[in-house]
């Protein structure tokens, strides 16, 4: 015992003299999300921003838009990426405790004939709307200023620009002086303060190479107040049963590899695989059933079913999701892509909702009969976002109803997922 606590402590000393490094928060799309001081993080968003013209529409960078290349060097994070025409390569360097040094370069790969290019901070209203910001050395101004005071406030341009608020604060110091311009936003029911800082005003030329570096630095309290833990040994929680895994086959090359290896060397004790609902029933008016015990079974849907047979026989719970509808299915022509609204995917069209779940509990009884599988549940995937079937709350509850009557009018088990989401906070949906 005496030993062990030499060796904890000695982590602990090496952990306390340790550097602090990588403060600044990047997602692998380039926004940044805050920078932590201490521990805790100073929140701010920043994207870039392809403005069109008379700023009729913003398309800025944002999760899942693009295909971005994400790396470390250092105290350095590059993220390369491209935003419809605009290649880019943004890299955020942590300088000290609460600072940052952004460089963004930009590569239009066509003409674009765009109101301009604006590296873009979204500060949240709730803590500095009744702040204040300062331009250069000039008196500071309040957020509540007249709309007339504060444009004539910023048509001078910047060499520093500083926002102060009671919970934090947030400086951007520039290379060359730079001309802000601030407006109010929404995003996802939550409000900002827009400010756009000018990478490049008027239109870009195909091979035009443009680099913009500004310092960013965070401030703010930060709550140090002790926090006493407590241990109650007498009170257990459940034991930790192993892992679940998702086993849709995308990649022939290389995923029966990483399965193998997984279901080998990890304790799985949940399986999800994929239903290829596109596959199984491509007409409306086909029977997938007949087409199957004919020897037509298509060769991905017999393989999604081989693997769903495969977790049954290792004595796991399997749940079957479906990403792509058939066209017959759903309302509009197909997305597999966000449009340039940057909205997912379809919802389903409800005149068809007993073919649908027939077509969906077909597949389920033919897994039954055909492969001596039971799936324990059903899901479409991140359906709140729409990868690809998209639904609304009170569309998913509706369905979780239906369906799930229509399993039990067939004698089978299977039941619904009530939560197959985006991300972990969508639990309004």
């Amino acid at each position: 015992m005496n030993s062990l606590k030499i060796s904890l402590a000695l982590i602990i000393l090496l952990i306390s003299f340790q550097p602090v490094f990588s403060q600044t928060e990047v997602e692998p799309w380039g926004n940044i999300t805050g920078i932590r001081i201490d521990g805790q993080l100073m929140e701010f968003e920043s994207n870039i921003s392809i403005v069109q013209k008379g700023w009729s529409q913003i398309k800025a960078t944002y999760k899942e838009r693009q295909r971005p290349k994400y790396s470390r060097k250092g105290d350095a994070q590059i993220i390369s990426s491209n935003l419809d025409s605009l290649s880019f390569t943004e890299t955020v360097t942590d300088t000290a405790k609460s600072s940052a040094k952004v460089n963004v370069q930009l590569m239009p790969q066509a003409n674009m004939f765009v109101e301009g290019i604006y590296y873009t901070f979204m500060l949240p209203s709730e803590n500095y709307a009744d702040g204040s910001i300062q331009l250069n050395n000039l008196k500071p101004v309040k957020f509540t200023a007249t709309d007339i005071a504060f444009t004539k406030y910023l048509q001078s341009p910047a060499k520093s620009i500083e926002f102060i608020a009671q919970k934090q604060g947030l400086k951007i110091t520039f290379e060359n002086p730079v001309s802000i311009i601030i407006k109010p936003g929404v995003d996802n029911n939550k409000k900002f303060i827009q400010v756009f800082i000018p990478m490049q005003t008027g239109n870009l030329e195909k091979g035009q190479t443009i680099s913009k570096t500004f310092l960013v630095t965070a401030s703010g309290p930060v709550d140090k107040k002790p926090i006493t833990l407590s241990l109650n040994t007498a009170i257990t929680g459940r034991p930790f049963k192993g892992l679940g895994g998702n086993f849709r086959l995308q990649n022939p090359r290389v995923d029966p590899q990483v399965i193998d290896y997984c279901l080998k060397n990890l304790r799985v004790v949940w399986g999800r695989v994929e239903m290829p609902w596109r596959q199984w029933q491509p007409a409306i008016d086909s029977n997938p059933i007949a087409m199957a015990k004919a020897g037509k079974l298509p060769l991905h849907v017999k393989e999604s079913m081989e693997m769903a047979q495969r977790l049954y026989k290792m004595g796991m719970p399997v749940i079957l999701s479906a990403w792509q509808p058939p066209a017959w299915a759903i309302i509009g022509t197909p997305k597999f892509r966000p449009g340039p609204d940057g909205v997912w995917g379809n919802p389903l069209d409800q005149t068809k909702a007993n073919e649908i779940y027939k077509s969906i509990a077909d597949y389920i009884q033919y897994l039954k009969d055909e492969y001596g599988t039971e799936i324990t549940n059903f899901s479409f995937n991140e359906s709140d976002l729409g990868i690809n079937v998209r639904q609304t709350g009170e569309e998913h509850a509706k369905l979780i109803k239906e369906l799930g009557a229509y399993f039990v009018s067939r004698g089978l088990t299977t039941k619904l997922l009530l939560g197959d989401n985006s991300d972990a906070n969508t639990y309004t949906f």
